[in-house]
């Protein structure tokens, strides 16, 4: 009885073997392992062109952002001369105490809103999730709002 377990055995230990080699013997004939590596070699081809990709559109974000970024700036910058200009004709009474409170809040505002709008394009900048259209028509609408303040108080505008 030992003897014939033993013997069953090794009859499935060889059908089993035999087996595993005609599948391999098969699978090579029909050209598995070159197929397998086109495969791979497609996907690897696939992935790199992605990243390609994805590298193209971060830089294209960074470098919109840096020039929504410079806007600002020169926006804030615009708006300090405004703050000047404004304190200037207080001090000349060439407008009412009334208007220069008013004035006075539109500057602040709008600077705030740029201060804002520029925390948000660095905060995408990390994150990489900004909505670069978006924050050009928030500038574009503080730049005319900044053009409004600068004609209020007579001046050129981007002088």
């Amino acid at each position: 009885m030992r003897r014939r377990a033993v013997m069953t055995g090794l009859v499935v230990t060889l059908a089993l073997a035999g087996c595993t080699y005609l599948d391999q013997r098969n699978d090579l004939y029909s050209g598995g392992p070159a197929r397998r590596e086109a495969a791979a070699n497609a996907e690897l081809q696939a992935a790199k062109t992605q990243q390609q990709d994805l590298q193209d559109q971060n830089l294209q974000l960074e470098r919109e952002i840096e020039r929504n970024t410079k806007r600002i700036d020169a926006a804030q910058s615009d708006l300090d001369r405004v703050t000047a200009e404004l304190e200037a004709a207080r001090k000349r009474k060439s407008v009412s105490d009334a208007e220069y409170r008013r004035l006075k809040a539109d500057v602040a505002k709008t600077n705030q809103d740029l201060a804002s709008v520029n925390m948000e394009l660095k905060a995408g900048e990390l994150t990489g999730n900004v909505d670069v259209a978006a924050k050009e028509r928030q500038i574009d609408a503080l730049e005319k709002k900044k053009a409004s303040l600068e004609k209020a108080l007579g001046m050129s505008p981007g002088s």
